[in-house]
């Protein structure tokens, strides 16, 4: 765009975020609109496909890291969780003692965003907040148990079956191939979290067959799951893979 760039720093950013996330069609999308709004003819096809390889060069094709810090005290703990590669910003508050005396947990989240800083010069990066903070208590949380067992659907196809009660949960994903991976883990306060040791060469999808069997054979690499569940709404399933989180959505059947 030449020296006309901070013109368009609102679209530079939306496809920032959506090569970030790995959305390949969503950065597509955005550069046709930076391009039409620059009064320039969209490209399509191969030369799309080359400009979408180029930009990903430049940006890394790598997911970037989830940042995390927890703070500890007495009687309450704080976690705070920026998955930019989700796109997402997330606060939880817990204790011991909330308004009715019982265990508590209060779930902030946002959106991560990329917008022109207030110079007009640059590019900075956001949370846009959700309309409302989730708090969930141990009844709440118990009501919601019951609804979590069955089969799922992620935005992959792949179903995950979800078995178990009260604080034990067993979350088993099956891949299109037919593949299955177990996640063994704990339920509390209508948040899930899980492990499972990679021990075999097909629980890794889309890498090489050697490297898939030197991980399952030498380094036994955890595949991390942490699950938060509202009452209908708002279900999704953070994967944590390498110290990388995305969010997936989940659609009951």
């Amino acid at each position: 765009m030449g020296t006309r760039s901070q013109q368009f720093q609102t679209e530079i950013g939306t496809i920032y975020d959506a090569i970030t996330k790995g959305d390949e069609r969503a950065a597509k999308d955005a550069m046709h609109k930076l391009y039409e709004k620059a009064g320039r003819k969209p490209p399509e096809g191969e030369s799309l496909e080359k400009l979408y390889k180029d930009v990903l060069s430049v940006h890394g094709a790598e997911p970037q890291e989830t940042e995390r810090v927890e703070i500890k005290r007495p009687d309450y703990s704080v976690d705070l969780i920026l998955a930019r590669a989700a796109g997402k910003m997330k606060v939880e508050v817990s204790g011991q003692n909330g308004p009715d005396g019982k265990p508590f947990r209060t779930l902030f989240e946002g959106d991560v965003v990329t917008r022109p800083d207030p110079s007009g010069k640059g590019l900075e990066l956001v949370a846009n907040p959700a309309s409302a903070p989730l708090t969930m208590t141990t009844e709440q949380a118990q009501m919601l148990r019951e609804k979590l067992n069955g089969t799922w659907t992620d935005e992959k196809g792949n179903t995950w079956e979800i078995s178990g009660g009260g604080n034990s949960i067993t979350l088993t994903e099956s891949y299109q191939n037919g593949h299955k991976v177990v996640y063994n883990g704990q339920y509390n306060l209508a948040k899930v979290t899980g492990e499972h040791i990679i021990n075999d060469p097909l629980d890794m999808e889309g890498l090489p067959e050697q490297v898939s069997q030197q991980v399952a054979s030498n380094f036994k690499t955890p595949y991390r799951i942490a699950l938060d569940f509202a009452n209908g709404e708002g279900n999704c399933l953070a994967v944590l893979v390498s110290y990388h989180l995305f969010l997936i959505p989940l659609v009951g059947d």
